[in-house]
């Protein structure tokens, strides 16, 4: 597990630490305080800076670098946003390192004088016009490291073709993450996850997920022919139908509302993050604060029980509050559940321990 976090000149974190990370830990703050850059880093150095991911992180943002007015294709991602002040000068770099169980991983990017000689790119990259520096990415762990280059356009962004044509690297020695944004997963993803759980030991698990909310719910599967059609996909809820107690026929699950989408979101995610990483921005997105408690006891044993590390934001009160319900009055160290203030001014979280936690829930102290 990752036990402490140390960003440097990555987004808006010119140095920022997280410190005393247990199994379940929740990020609150102020909006624009860098929460979802914390999930960000430490998505991308668990993906030993794979230029996919990379990609990935930018485009949910919408950082993206548009053709042209009357060409709206977004052919590039904007690099310079991972960046401390947006500067893709030379020598212009971030840092990732986390403090693990028994070792340190460290994802370092650093904009260098380009060395790809013309003749030796790719058709495809020749057919760009780069600038002169390009992206050198190091990953490192103990007395391993890898290493990736990718040139940098004279726009100042990766181009979606460089990515696409490169192999990815194997995620053989990688912990495996899962990433859930305020919109939670497409029904495409949605779909695929869910085609893999139904008929095991895990399809249990999503049904008392799925309970929380609504107790009639007997089964779920996904429709092998689902399509999106192109519309809104993004957003839509679809793929899925459920059989309902007192009901005959099966209903779309988008007919149950935001919450059970979420919660099913959730539960996947946390089945496919077994013996990883599960982050989570906004993790209350969509569900009544009567229902935190039990999801919370859902994510905290189940993140016991598959060996998952559980990073999640909010703003809510109700959400940190209901999070009291599985931390221990007793604890003196080593929590298994925390919540880490993010001020970014600061340099470092203000960590909360479980006995904290519960404290300032009892005592209706705000911590947010």
């Amino acid at each position: 597990m990752i036990r402490s976090l140390q960003l440097t000149n990555f987004r808006s974190h010119a140095n920022y630490q997280l410190e005393k990370l247990g199994r379940v830990n929740l990020l609150v703050g102020t909006n624009n305080s860098g929460k979802t850059s914390i999930l960000e880093a430490i998505e991308l150095l668990l993906a030993h800076g794979e230029p996919r991911n990379i990609w990935t992180a930018l485009s949910r943002r919408g950082e993206r670098i548009w053709d042209s007015e009357e060409n709206r294709g977004a052919s590039e991602i904007d690099l310079c946003r991972l960046f401390h002040g947006y500067s893709l000068d030379t020598g212009s770099s971030f840092k990732v390192r986390a403090t693990c169980d028994g070792f340190d991983q460290i994802l370092s990017a650093k904009i260098e004088e380009s060395n790809f000689p013309q003749e030796d790119l790719p058709a495809f990259e020749r057919e760009s016009v780069f600038g002169p520096n390009a992206l050198r990415l190091t990953w490192q762990s103990g007395t391993t490291e890898e290493h990736t280059n990718l040139p940098i356009t004279d726009k100042g962004g990766i181009s979606v073709d460089i990515i696409r044509r490169r192999v990815p690297r194997k995620e053989d020695q990688r912990d495996p993450v899962s990433f859930i944004t305020t919109s939670s997963l497409s029904p495409e993803a949605v779909t695929s996850l869910l085609s893999g759980v139904i008929l095991n030991p895990e399809e249990n698990f999503l049904l008392k997920a799925l309970r929380i909310i609504d107790p009639t719910i007997e089964r779920l599967a996904p429709i092998s022919s689902f399509r999106s059609a192109g519309i809104s996909s993004s957003i839509s809820k679809g793929g899925v139908v459920i059989k309902c107690t007192g009901f005959e026929k099966r209903l779309p699950i988008g007919t149950m509302g935001d919450g059970i989408w979420r919660l099913l979101a959730l539960a996947l995610s946390l089945v496919e993050a077994s013996g990883g990483v599960l982050l989570v921005d906004e993790i209350d997105t969509g569900l009544h604060y009567s229902v935190m408690e039990k999801m919370w006891q859902l994510v905290s044993e189940t993140a016991h029980r598959l060996n998952v590390q559980v990073f999640a934001t909010t703003h809510s009160s109700d959400c940190w509050k209901a999070l009291s319900a599985i931390s221990r009055s007793n604890v003196e160290e080593g929590s298994d559940v925390t919540i880490q203030r993010i001020e970014r001014q600061n340099g470092i979280a203000v960590q909360f321990s479980e006995q904290e936690i519960v404290l300032a829930a009892e005592g209706d102290v705000e911590i947010r």
